[in-house]
């Protein structure tokens, strides 16, 4: 006699998703972009025609459709309604990412704290606390 196990509950609901188009199948209209998170966000885009894709490899993306999401809430797999090139973030240079940067670089113009009250955030609920708390124990 085999158990049976109940699948779990897939919550789906409206999402936007920006990130880089780097995998497609125009054939099956299955394509995979990254996240800024660095995240695979596997996307199906049956209603889009290839060429309205194809373009776009290589590029940052906007994608919008009903995202089904795992049980730790992170998107799995979206149905898209729309797809198009993501609105350029002013200022924002994705190859800066790519290079190594001096610590004292990092450091420079930042001082050292005069005192540990600094640190102290005012207004924070019982479970905000509890939070913290529990995010520096990991």
């Amino acid at each position: 006699m085999t158990a049976q196990v109940s699948p779990e509950p897939v919550l789906r609901r409206p999402v936007e998703v920006e990130g880089t188009l780097y995998a497609l199948n125009l054939h099956t209209g299955r394509y995979v972009i990254q996240d800024d998170a660095g995240t695979s966000v596997a996307v199906h885009a049956k209603g889009v025609t290839p060429g309205q894709v194809a373009s776009l490899l290589g590029h940052r993306v906007s994608v919008s459709g009903t995202g089904r999401f795992d049980p730790s809430g992170r998107v799995k797999d979206i149905e898209v309604e729309s797809i198009g090139p993501a609105a350029e973030i002013k200022g924002f240079d994705p190859d800066a990412f790519e290079h190594e940067v001096e610590l004292d670089e990092l450091l420079r113009g930042v001082s050292p704290i005069g005192s540990v009250d600094e640190l102290v955030i005012e207004g924070l609920t019982e479970d905000e606390i509890d939070s913290l708390v529990r995010s520096l124990g990991k």
